[in-house]
């Protein structure tokens, strides 16, 4: 680049929401020349080094800079105004994120999940608990080859509904002793014949 450029700050989203207890990434990206520093801040304390509640990544491509601010596990102090500053030797600038609480909803069966949680998660199947279980199994509709089929209007699963004892019975119907010698014996009778006759004979 030629000549000096002051610090220029743009945010993609000015206002970021999300709910209690989990992870969120703020964005900032900034240009100048020479360098800029660049930094975040929440309430005038300076967020420069990593730590467990927050994780700062800075990528400088040329006079570009794009920085992130990951805020973990977050509470209700964490929610409020972030700023993101640039400064070099023709000035200084900055832009602010401002993070807000999402309610979190209820589950239908007693357990706490958010909406953020449940978009998360689309498409994959979770656990069941031994009561989603029960009741899934009284709305399961019998499937015509075997299978109970279960629906809770996300997911999809199903189960093998065959039991041992179900296939030994299975067995003993089609081939147990009542039902005579089977074509398999009759044929093999007939070729030993066929191909030993004096053999047979000599028995």
């Amino acid at each position: 680049m030629n000549g000096a450029v002051p610090p220029v700050i743009w945010i993609p989203n000015q206002l970021v929401g999300a709910p209690p207890r989990t992870n969120v990434t703020l964005d900032c990206h900034s240009e100048a020349y020479p360098p800029a520093v660049n930094y975040w801040a929440k309430e005038g304390h300076k967020i420069f080094l990593n730590n467990d509640k927050f994780l700062v990544s800075v990528r400088k491509i040329g006079y570009k800079t794009h920085m992130q601010l990951t805020v973990r596990q977050l509470r209700e102090h964490d929610f409020g105004a972030y700023k993101c500053l640039s400064e070099n030797l023709l000035g200084a600038t900055e832009g602010s994120v401002n993070l807000y609480e999402l309610p979190m909803e209820k589950h239908r069966h007693g357990r706490n999940r958010t909406a953020f949680h449940q978009l998360a998660t689309l498409g994959k199947l979770s656990p069941h608990s031994r009561q989603q279980q029960s009741l899934d199994s009284q709305q399961a509709d019998k499937h015509p080859y075997g299978r109970n089929s279960y629906h809770d209007g996300k997911y999809f699963a199903s189960e093998d509904s065959y039991s041992d004892e179900d296939d030994s019975h299975d067995e003993t119907s089609r081939y147990g002793p009542n039902n005579g010698p089977s074509t398999f014996s009759i044929a093999l009778a007939a070729l030993l014949v066929a191909q030993f006759p004096v053999a047979l004979l000599c028995l």
